[in-house]
């Protein structure tokens, strides 16, 4: 059997409900989209991140880009790396 519960709130508990509601639902699937992106395309790495573990300037990150040694993943204006071709380069390093 069923029960069914009613109560009363006003307009704006309303909305923060689903405001609240909303919110967790887009933080769980922006978490799902990050595990699916890591599956397929591998951990990111920011420029700054490369530069400090590989001890070169970005200026070197970029040439290394253009010359084909490492190759860059673009979201919008930003550049990444894939974990992957940075390990790469640093067991032939």
């Amino acid at each position: 059997m069923d029960k069914h519960v009613l109560f009363s709130m006003t307009v704006d508990e309303l909305r923060g409900v689903i405001g609240e509601a909303i919110q967790t639902e887009l933080q769980n699937h922006q978490t799902q989209k990050n595990k699916l992106h890591e599956e397929h395309i591998g951990k990111l790495l920011s420029q700054d991140e490369v530069a400090a573990l590989l001890k070169v300037t970005k200026q070197t990150l970029i040439r290394w880009s253009k010359d084909g040694i490492l190759p860059v993943v673009k979201i919008g204006r930003k550049v990444y790396y894939k974990e992957s071709d940075v390990t790469a380069l640093l067991t032939v390093k």
